[in-house]
């Protein structure tokens, strides 16, 4: 993938190229390569206002904080994004300061936050002094993997859900890859043979058995759930191809 051939870099040292044109030349196309759009299950929601109440003294007091960037997989799971001008630091001091506290609030709770100048995009851990990415954007095409492999919607939520210590959500995303590897296999050649679609039958009897209320040994999570249902339909509407 090509993300940014057409784009001249050196626009960036142009006075006229703001926050706004990082936001709209350079942080809307990497978002949606990553997998991400204003609709759907893996979501961008901008400049989302939220309140939080800081104790000072013996008073509360409401402050509205606005993050640029809401990256939403499903209900609960998130990280944070902000869009800085490309004169201003972003590896340190307040703008990361400001994108940690936006990632720690109780309606966010996210573990990834990161942030981009136009010249380089920079991702921290809540739980990490260093940054875990720190890519330049005029050499992103050979950086893209780790950036698909820390932020895109598949793996924030296998980091989600091993923070979380949820072995049977991740267990059914596992479980997706197997039948969307097997489902490209189908693609290529044409067929759905016995032995896959034995396969895909053992895969959903196994998903049955687990989603059943009455395994006290075994409680799935509701993450565990809407995985397990995922990979129930995904693998339902494999049975239903038809050899060429």
């Amino acid at each position: 993938m090509s993300l940014f051939k057409d784009f001249d870099f050196s626009i960036l040292s142009d006075s006229d190229f703001k926050e706004d044109s990082v936001r709209e030349e350079l942080i809307t196309p990497l978002l949606k390569a990553l997998g991400y759009s204003v609709f759907g299950e893996n979501k961008i929601i901008r400049s989302k206002s939220m309140t939080v109440f800081v104790t000072i003294g013996s008073q509360k007091q409401k402050i509205n904080i606005t993050p640029d960037y809401l990256l939403k997989i499903g209900n609960g799971i998130s990280w944070i994004l902000d869009a800085k001008h490309p004169k201003e630091n972003i590896l340190d001091g307040k703008h990361r300061e400001q994108a940690f506290s936006y990632a720690i609030l109780p309606d966010v709770r996210a573990y990834y936050y990161a942030l981009c100048n136009g010249k380089e995009i920079v991702v921290f851990h809540i739980a990490k002094t260093e940054p875990v990415i720190n890519v330049r954007l005029a050499d992103i095409d050979n950086e893209l993997n780790p950036i698909v492999s820390t932020l895109s919607p598949k793996f924030i939520k296998k980091h989600y859900f091993l923070q979380q210590g949820d072995s049977a959500a991740l267990h059914f995303m596992d479980k997706m890859d197997e039948l969307e590897t097997l489902a490209k296999q189908i693609e290529m050649t044409g067929k759905l043979t016995l032995r896959k679609r034995m396969t895909i039958i053992e895969v959903i009897d196994e998903a049955l058995d687990m989603v059943q209320e009455d395994r006290p040994e075994f409680v799935l999570s509701c993450d565990g759930k809407a995985e397990c249902r995922k990979v129930i339909d995904y693998a339902l509407e494999l049975l239903k191809f038809r050899n060429l």
